[in-house]
């Protein structure tokens, strides 16, 4: 997937999200609508996780191919890895920490 598709699924997903928090205060709107907004947005945020995960796991499978054919240093590939367990758990940190309101 290219940074532009990548972008256009980002943008979707962050509509919904900004149409669906006013629209998620309104009690005319029907529960269906707004919670298919929802789903709609968490399934394009789960797609884009998914895609830049594989991107991210195939560079260090990269690395480490080259590390076993002696072209890279095992520091390199340590530091990938690390660099990817830490985007992850700062991500998913960032997700799962409560707002400050």
């Amino acid at each position: 997937m290219s940074f532009l598709e990548t972008t256009l699924l980002g943008a979707i997903a962050g509509v919904t999200i900004f149409l669906g928090l006013p629209l998620g205060r309104l009690q005319r709107i029907d529960e269906r609508v707004r919670v298919g907004l929802a789903m709609f947005s968490a399934g394009i945020l789960a797609f884009i996780f998914m895609d830049v995960t594989g991107h991210a796991e195939s560079i260090v499978a990269a690395t480490l191919g080259q590390f076993k054919h002696g072209h890279t240093s095992f520091w390199h590939v340590l530091w990938l890895f690390a660099l990817l367990a830490a985007g992850f758990m700062l991500g998913t940190t960032g997700i799962a920490a409560p707002s400050g309101g």
